[in-house]
C-alpha cells in the first residue's frame, strides 16, 4: 500500500461523509414539521416513546 491508495481511500471516505451529511440535511428539510409532529406526540404518550424510541 503506497501513499496513493492511502490518500485515495481518504478521499473516497471524505466524499461519502460529505455526501451523507449533504443527504441529511435534505432529509431534515424536507421533512421538517411532518416530523417534528410526530415527535410530539410520541413524548407526549410515554407508552409510545418507550416502544418506538431506539435504545
Amino acid at each position: 500500500m503506497d501513499i496513493f491508495d492511502l490518500l485515495s481511500l481518504l478521499g473516497g471516505l471524505s466524499l461519502f461523509l460529505f455526501g451523507m451529511n449533504v443527504m441529511g440535511q435534505s432529509l431534515e428539510r424536507r421533512a421538517g414539521s411532518g416530523l417534528r409532529s410526530v415527535e410530539c406526540v410520541f413524548q407526549r404518550n410515554s407508552i409510545l416513546h418507550v416502544i418506538f424510541t431506539p435504545t
